[in-house]
């Protein structure tokens, strides 16, 4: 014979009742009408109701009760969903609905409660607000940054001055070595977001020197003892690292071995 005092009811359906009698189902006709979900309530509200912009939805502590049309009640929490989920990133500031629904037998009921995510101010942007006094270099000299202002925008709309704490690449105090437009990458990190801008400089190329020769001689060559020497008509040509070339006489000096006069 069944125990009835051992027979845990489930749930009553359309006019029966299923039990459990040791961990059988059993179903028995009734004439009682349906149980029907009425609504849910949070009964106990998450650990955690305030929240950073950015942080994670944690609703450990989280307690939500189902009452029925018979006037009974079940804690229902597990088979709860919410919107956001458990785990969403709140990033959006001010008050925030947390919306729990439960759904039996096709019915369908929905609770929900606040929580706060305070507006935490971020890093947006950074510009050169400054340039540098020096913009224009020849090649082989050195990144001179003097001068150069760098500003911060927020998410809140404030800014800083945060120069010192800039980096560039090149760096401040680099040779310049290569000719043309060289850009300067300026970049800047707070609590884990980087940003960057940039400006540029102008290098230009410097040829050298490698060699000079005589394209021309004098006009006179030939002398009497104690004559002085006499240049006109001498040209002299120079030669560059660049394979350019160019006449550089009048820059030149003359010397004549023994003296000014060929003794």
């Amino acid at each position: 014979m069944i125990d009835f005092d051992n027979v845990a009811a489930i749930r009553k359906g359309e006019q029966d009742v299923v039990r459990v009698y040791k961990g059988r189902r059993m179903k028995w006709e009734t004439s009682e009408p349906a149980v029907t979900l009425i609504s849910i309530a949070v009964t106990s509200y998450p650990e955690t109701l305030a929240y950073n912009q950015g942080e994670v939805l944690d609703l450990t502590g989280l307690a939500v009760t189902a009452t029925y049309s018979d006037g009974s009640a079940a804690d229902v929490t597990a088979l709860c969903t919410t919107s956001p989920a458990d785990g969403a990133t709140l990033d959006a500031a001010g008050a925030q609905r947390i919306t729990v629904s439960y759904t039996e037998l096709g019915v369908t009921k929905t609770t929900g409660f606040d929580v706060t995510v305070i507006e935490v101010t971020r890093l947006a942007s950074i510009a050169v607000t400054s340039f540098p006094a020096k913009l224009a270099y020849n090649q082989g000299e050195v990144l001179d940054l003097t001068g150069l202002a760098v500003t911060a925008t927020y998410s809140d709309g404030s800014t800083a001055d945060v120069t010192e704490l800039c980096t560039t690449s090149p760096a401040d105090g680099a040779t310049l070595g290569a000719s043309g437009t060289q850009t300067v990458t300026i970049s800047y990190a707070e609590d884990g977001i980087s940003k960057t801008t940039s400006l540029d400089v102008s290098v230009t190329a410097v040829t050298t020197l490698a060699s000079i020769a005589v394209t021309a001689l004098p006009d006179a060559v030939c002398y009497d003892v104690g004559d002085s020497f006499d240049p006109s008509g001498l040209r002299v040509t120079a030669t560059y690292g660049d394979s350019s070339t160019a006449e550089v006489t009048g820059r030149c000096s003359v010397s004549v071995d023994g003296g000014a006069s060929l003794a």
